[in-house]
């Protein structure tokens, strides 16, 4: 496997990743235990970079992922995104992005991920985003549960 810096972060990402939509059931009938040694397999093949998201089988990917990656989690770079559901979230976008980290970190068996995106458009620039989360601890793009 080839691996290659990610933009201007220092992590080392492999130049093929695993998606996680198949994971969490998006592509059919697939057992969450088949979906777990597709990312062990991936992990065997020497690919480091995962991407999941709550929306994903509504959380299962995360859960599936979590699993495949227990014993390799600082070995592998995660990139998930926030889930903004309901109009309430924003009225409390801060409140709104802990609450849906909160849930990813619990369904990943983590506490932290390297990579955060929004996944849907929300009306809010990079600055109110950035301001809603705080400021990164672990790497450039890292959030950790508070």
């Amino acid at each position: 496997m080839k691996y290659r810096r990610l933009g201007k972060t220092n992590l080392e990402v492999s130049e093929v990743g695993l998606g996680g939509a198949g994971i969490g059931h998006a592509w059919g009938a697939i057992t969450d235990e088949e979906c777990v040694r597709t990312v062990e397999r991936a992990l065997e093949l020497g690919v480091n970079f995962f991407d999941t998201s709550p929306v994903y089988g509504n959380g299962q990917s995360e859960i599936n992922l979590g699993k495949g990656i227990v014993s390799h989690r600082n070995d592998v770079v995660i990139a998930s995104k926030v889930r903004l559901r309901t109009a309430d979230h924003l009225s409390n976008m801060r409140s709104a992005i802990r609450e849906s980290l909160d849930n990813s970190f619990e369904r990943l068996g983590t506490d932290y991920v390297d990579i955060l995106q929004i996944h849907h458009q929300i009306g809010m620039d990079r600055g109110e985003y950035m301001s809603a989360v705080g400021p990164p601890p672990r790497y450039a793009y890292g959030f950790r549960r508070e």
